[in-house]
């Protein structure tokens, strides 16, 4: 807008001048070149420029400097403005780059079908920081640094953190020789001999959902090559002092893409760096009995932790002592990407404790494969799945989170807001 009046005030040619044009101006040159890069900077913005060329866009946010630079010999009053913001800037460069310094080792890298890596990173310092900040750390996010995806020190990604430190083990370990066995048709054939009858749950089922038997604890000690013998998927948890990464390929050539390549070629002999964690969710789930968690695609991971602390009976009763429900909608498009969060999916439908999951992944472009996670052909009936939820709970105590495609988050929102249910919805549009 000052631009533009100034330009009706002084013309065309004027704007280019170096004479002094108001108190304290070195000319209006200066101003219209800064007002130059700020387009620039602008137009590197756009949802389609900084989501196909996310490091260009990253890049030319540093024409701020120029920006500045040139609004000051514009007007050199502007000094006085931007003295202390430039000054909160410099101090959070300086304590980012004291972050970077942490320690951070993968522990374990493995790439799925559809060209998602999950990480499992050993980070003490942000391990520390998710215990202090409990439930308000569903949904929070790092920077990733990785040097061999790309050796520009400040070329740093954000994404959310799928796994909290511990995972769901507390809740897989009910005694040093004891280990919940899932009933996937692998692992009922094996255990066999060993397992106790199944217990039916007391509860009707609700239509369309998976209710599992009862888990059977079964010694260790009993069945040596239980692992041989599972499923198959990768149930690596994170420890106590690590978190776990999800990261899909955005397409060739990109940051992401590099990413997962060299997690193929070097396994968890990474150089990784993290900052964070930083975000949280827009709704305090601690206040809720019902959590329904919707995702599409690899939009799955900012909910994945709460499943984890729902698993855990201790986390559970101290950081959701209301939680009593948690609906798990997830929708992907072929069979192989189950596998991304299987080992967690399985837990949930196999779950026995206080939290009642109801889980339901739906695969649109394939035949949906068979085990432990309740898997269904084609996409969610929001609509009906909405309607299933009102009748269990109050809409004021259900929490709806949602993160996927555009379309999917819109219903969502739209369904859950329309019956008075409090709703947040992530997005990973950069």
């Amino acid at each position: 807008l000052h631009f533009v009046l100034m330009l009706g005030v002084y013309g065309m040619v004027d704007s280019f001048t170096t004479r002094d044009a108001c108190h304290g101006s070195y000319g209006n040159l200066y101003g219209t070149l800064a007002f130059i890069l700020l387009v620039i900077l602008i137009f590197f913005s756009l949802e389609p420029v900084r989501r196909k060329m996310y490091e260009l866009f990253y890049y030319t946010h540093f024409l701020w400097i120029g920006v500045i630079a040139l609004g000051c010999m514009h007007s050199t009053e502007m000094i006085y403005y931007v003295a202390a913001p430039i000054a909160l800037w410099v101090i959070d460069r300086l304590l980012r780059c004291v972050d970077w310094i942490g320690t951070a080792k993968v522990q374990h890298a493995v790439a799925f079908e559809g060209d998602v890596a999950k990480l499992v990173v050993q980070c003490p310092k942000i391990a520390r920081a998710i215990d202090r900040l409990g439930s308000r750390a569903i949904g929070s996010y790092v920077y990733v640094k990785c040097y061999d995806a790309s050796g520009n020190p400040v070329d740093l990604h954000p994404f959310s953190i799928s796994g909290f430190p511990g995972g769901s083990k507390n809740m897989m370990m009910q005694a040093s020789n004891v280990v919940t066995v899932p009933f996937s048709p692998q692992a009922t054939d094996a255990l066999a001999p060993y397992a106790p009858p199944a217990i039916a749950p007391s509860q009707g089922p609700t239509p369309g959902y998976y209710y599992p038997a009862q888990p059977a604890e079964v010694s260790m000690a009993a069945v040596p090559d239980l692992e041989a013998k599972g499923g198959g998927e990768d149930s690596t948890v994170a420890g106590d002092d690590a978190i776990t990464l999800h990261i899909k390929k955005m397409g060739d050539k990109t940051w992401s893409s590099a990413l997962v390549e060299a997690v193929r070629g070097k396994g968890s002999d990474l150089r990784i760096t993290l900052e964070g964690p930083y975000g949280y969710m827009g709704v305090s789930l601690e206040h809720y009995s019902t959590v329904v968690c919707v995702g599409g695609g690899i939009g799955f991971t900012p909910m994945a932790p709460l499943l984890e602390m729902a698993l855990n009976e201790d986390k559970c009763n101290k950081l959701l002592p209301k939680l009593l429900r948690v609906w798990v909608v997830w929708t992907v498009q072929k069979k192989e990407h189950v596998a991304w969060f299987k080992a967690l999916l399985a837990q949930c439908a196999q779950f026995n404790g206080r939290v009642q999951f109801k889980v339901r992944v739906h695969v649109t472009r394939d035949s949906p494969p068979e085990g432990a996670v309740p898997c269904f052909k084609g996409r969610a009936d929001m609509s009906q799945v909405m309607e299933e939820v009102k009748q269990e709970d109050a809409p004021g105590q259900i929490a709806v989170l949602a993160c996927g495609p555009a379309a999917m988050v819109k219903e969502t929102m739209s369904l859950g807001r329309a019956s008075g249910m409090h709703c947040h919805f992530e997005t990973f549009l950069l």
